[in-house]
This record gives structure tokens, sequence and C-alpha cells, in this order.
């Protein structure tokens, strides 16, 4: 590889984490400053009071994130069970109970 390409390579990856710095920094001020601290205290706690697993849900490219999430999940002890959304319609609604918390995960 040459000094150039490299040189480009690393000037891409500098530029991708100054964005994601900046991204980290406003919603680190965005959990500060508005009603999302509470909201997500709140999903905090409904998950760390919650006796059943974790539903999580999503379709598209929100589905392979939502698969990834459960996998992590139940990787470090959590009980976690992704359901497609379609396939919930279908049936798989029966799989969820009542003690269980749903994640949905949407880009929309």
């Amino acid at each position: 590889m040459t000094q150039t390409l490299i040189r480009r390579h690393v000037s891409s990856a500098r530029k991708t984490l100054d964005l994601e710095i900046a991204a980290l920094k406003e919603l680190k001020q965005a959990l500060l400053e508005t009603d999302l601290g509470t909201s997500f205290e709140e999903a905090v706690n409904v998950r760390a009071t919650a006796k059943g697993r974790v539903i999580i849900t999503g379709i598209g490219k929100s589905g392979h994130i939502a698969r990834k999430i459960t996998a992590t999940l139940v990787s470090t002890g959590t009980s976690a069970l992704y359901i497609h959304p379609s396939e919930a319609s279908h049936g798989d609604l029966g799989s969820i109970g009542r003690d269980d918390v749903v994640l949905a995960v949407s880009w929309s």
C-alpha cells in the first residue's frame, strides 16, 4: 500500500472519529438539558424492575440491530428474545409474557 493511500485512510478514520465524538457530545448535552435524560432514566428503571425477558423487535436494518442487541444481552446473562414484527402478528405474540419488557428498534 502506498503512503498516499495510507494517509487517505488515516484521514478518513480521523474524520469519522471527529464526527462520532461530536455526536457523543451532543448526546451528553441532550441527556443533561432535555427530557431525553428523564426518558432514559425511566427506560432503565423499567428494565431494572422487570421480572421477565427483554423482547426486542425491529424490521429491516433496525431488525439487524435488534438481533445484535438480543445476542449481546443473552451473552451477558440477560434473558432476551428477538421477535420479527411480521412473525409477531402471525402467532409469535404468544411468546411475550406479562412480565416481559419490549424494546422496539426503529429509525422513525
